[in-house]
């Protein structure tokens, strides 16, 4: 959350020292790690917009891994 107005971000972190600019698969890379981070916190998004939940709550409860299968 930006610590300004509330607004859900998402940030990461690619170190590049001395190699130069991104490759074409360090940016695939980038992509697939955004996409799951999103999809891995969307529940919490849905806890708070429609669950009425706080963001913590929401949070605390997206961030519980699950065992086993279904």
């Amino acid at each position: 959350m930006s610590s300004e107005d509330g607004t859900p971000m998402f940030r990461h972190t690619l170190l590049l020292r001395g190699a130069g600019p991104a490759s074409v698969e360090q940016l695939e890379d980038l992509v697939d790690v955004s996409v799951s981070e999103s999809d891995r916190y969307y529940p919490a998004f849905q806890f708070v917009i429609w669950g009425g939940k706080t963001a913590t709550e929401a949070l605390n409860a997206a961030l519980i891994d699950v065992a086993g299968e279904a």
